[in-house]
């Protein structure tokens, strides 16, 4: 859904890699989806959004069930569209008074969207439809930073599939802070988080982001959502965004 409640920092990593920042204009969106499937359903991490030094939020290993967020109220799905045609009113429903994203709704919008005939739609985890890069072998998925070279990746189907980080050393160099680990995440899979010895080692002065909406949990930082509207609408100068249970 058009939110941005407890999404991880390795898939906001991973949108970065795949050149996922500034893919269209205007507001933030969307949940971050699972970060294995290397998707367009984690795209929305990096668009935008009220975030503090360009980061999101660690959930943590075992991050347990999803917690508040930000999500953009409708009464329509043209409320929640956008030009580009990845985000234009075929691709939402307003689902309960709140923006959902439906996913792509073909090869040539992630075409377009990508500005790249390599990606394509495919469906996910959960059954959303959602861009990939196309594949042949593990080499055609890769960056040149170590979060993503070959060792990171998998192509499976014809699609890529990331498979997470290989160590701490990744996730520090990645993130160029020696605060940053690999952990496994939900799900299993392996993943950068920030560690920490209190929850003011995870903090911003992002109203979203400051010591109320963070734990320390097992020396991970864990996002623990957003407290109420006024931070939804303050984060994002918008008194549509609310606080809401996913």
């Amino acid at each position: 859904m058009r939110t941005i409640g407890r999404i991880g920092t390795f898939a906001f990593v991973i949108a970065l890699a795949l050149g996922c920042t500034g893919r269209r204009g205007g507001r933030p969106r969307g949940d971050a989806g699972p970060a294995q499937d290397s998707g367009w359903t984690f795209m929305d991490a990096a668009q935008d959004s009220p975030l503090p030094d360009g980061a999101v939020p660690d959930t943590g290993p075992d991050a347990g069930p999803p917690v508040r967020g930000c999500y953009e109220q409708c009464v329509a799905a043209s409320d929640c569209a956008s030009d580009p045609p990845l985000f234009d009113v075929d691709n939402w429903l307003c689902t309960g008074g709140i923006c959902s994203y439906a996913g792509c709704n073909g090869d040539t919008e992630c075409a377009e969207g990508f500005a790249d005939p390599d990606y394509v739609c495919r469906a996910g985890e959960g059954g959303q439809r959602g861009c990939y890069r196309s594949c042949a072998g593990a080499t055609d998925c890769v960056s040149d930073a170590p979060l993503f070279d070959v060792d990171n990746w998998t192509c499976t189907s014809g699609v890529c599939s990331y498979l997470g980080c290989n160590g701490d050393a990744e996730c520090a160099e990645g993130f160029a802070d020696p605060s940053y680990v690999c952990r496994p995440g939900d799900g299993g899979q392996r993943g950068c988080f920030r560690s920490c010895g209190a929850a003011a080692d995870c903090a911003s002065e992002s109203a979203l982001f400051d010591v109320d909406n963070w734990s320390c949990a097992g020396g991970l930082c864990m996002h623990t959502g957003c407290n109420g509207d006024p931070e939804c609408a303050a984060a994002f100068d918008d008194p549509a965004w609310v606080c809401r249970a996913p």
